[in-house]
């Protein structure tokens, strides 16, 4: 609740000094136009005026109080100074009657010699652009199921179940009289794997590590050599088309490790058995991951017992040991091409860095490592189912073998 009163001019002026100004000790009237609104709950206010000393200046430093709106408040008041002949004023009390208001308010008008305000300006509001979006239409209809593609499987995984159906005839024991001369071909049980490549296709550098320690090795056929016995392929027949290594005769070849030479998996561990019936190892199948078109036989090895068929292996670790000094070490490197399975040199499948090796034992290039076809036609083995019998076939013989220095 609010109430307003006008007051009289010159009434009760010095008791409110913000709305009159006093001089002399004479209360000078306000202006006609000064309002004085005052909040007074819900009664009514009675303003006597009393008669006041003069107020001592502000500006007096002799003076202290508390702050005001102007400045300090003076709390010492010093006696009047009256003229003889002038007479103080007499003020007659006004009662002023406040009416109820919904609002409290108060105003009052007031003349001050101070400074007014700067108002402060409204912040400048920039607008924003808001970019229209084009509306996304929505599909009449969402299938309810999606048709689910049934994905092929890895080529590896069909090269390795092709030779593992092969490995079944492996796995027989060896006719009496041991080796027949006919050897069922990878090829043929892995035509529907798609990887076949051309025969005339260069030889990839699969290799990326040495298979067995070039510190031990002495010797190492050539391919398309009268060594060892007949191991061809589905283009060529009667030569040895692979490698034999020869680790020196001082060592114990039961400790020589055998290494995987490439990325890839293991497809096959068939055991090996002598012409005399003597076991001689395992043959260890690698399919190349990176190629499944191209597999590694190392024979006569021993696999460490925890190998097994389906095993991943990296490129030099260690994957057994040489069976013994009955027989060599040798290693071939085969291709499943669309004419059939290719047997490559696996001495060109060696990168230049690992064939550094071989340099520094007095090898210029792969060539000192293999047979040229024409040179197998003018120079002819004759062979015996895998056995051969011919004059170039005569083991040590210098056409036959690479000896390191």
């Amino acid at each position: 609740m609010s109430a307003r009163s006008r007051l009289a001019p010159g009434l009760v002026a010095c008791a409110f000094a913000v709305a009159v100004s006093c001089a002399g000790g004479e209360i000078a009237p306000a202006a006609e136009s000064a309002d004085v609104t005052v909040a007074v709950p819900q009664a009514t206010a009675t303003f006597a005026a009393t008669k006041l000393p003069t107020a001592v200046s502000t500006s007096d430093p002799g003076v202290t109080g508390p702050a005001g709106p102007t400045g300090p408040i003076a709390t010492r008041v010093a006696e009047p100074t009256v003229s003889p002949t002038r007479t103080l004023a007499t003020v007659t009390p006004v009662t002023a009657t406040t009416t109820p208001d919904p609002v409290a308010t108060s105003t009052v008008a007031v003349t001050d010699s101070t400074a007014t305000p700067v108002p402060t300006p409204e912040p400048t509001l920039t607008p924003t652009l808001v970019p229209t979006l084009a509306p996304i239409s929505t599909p009449t209809s969402v299938p309810t199921s999606l048709p689910t593609a049934t994905p092929e499987p890895p080529v590896i995984d069909c090269v390795l179940a092709g030779i593992a159906e092969l490995g079944i005839l492996y796995t027989q024991p060896p006719p009496p009289g041991g080796f027949t001369g006919v050897e069922p071909s990878p090829a043929l049980y892995t035509t529907e794997c798609d990887i076949s490549v051309d025969p005339a296709d260069p030889v990839p550098q699969v290799v990326s590590s040495h298979y067995v320690p070039m510190a031990q090795l002495e010797q190492v056929s050539r391919f398309r050599s009268g060594a060892g016995h007949s191991f061809t392929d589905d283009f060529e027949s009667c030569s040895s088309m692979k490698h034999y290594f020869r680790f020196y005769s001082h060592l114990d070849w039961t400790q020589i490790p055998v290494f995987s030479p490439t990325d890839g998996v293991v497809a096959m561990l068939s055991p090996e058995v002598l012409e005399t019936g003597q076991p001689a190892g395992h043959q260890i199948w690698i399919v190349s991951e990176a190629n499944p078109a191209y597999l590694i036989r190392i024979f006569h090895a021993d696999p460490l017992p925890q190998l097994a068929v389906g095993d991943a292996v990296a490129a030099g670790a260690q994957i057994g040991t040489h069976s013994g000094s009955l027989t060599w070490s040798d290693i071939s490197f085969e291709a499943i091409t669309t004419g059939g399975m290719r047997n490559l040199s696996y001495m060109a499948a060696l990168p230049p860095e690992l064939f550094a090796d071989f340099q520094a034992r007095g090898a210029t290039s792969p060539d000192d490592f293999i047979l040229t076809p024409e040179y197998r036609a003018q120079n002819p083995i004759q062979c015996d189912g895998e056995s051969f019998v011919g004059p170039s076939g005569i083991l040590g013989s210098p056409a036959n073998f690479f000896v390191l220095n």
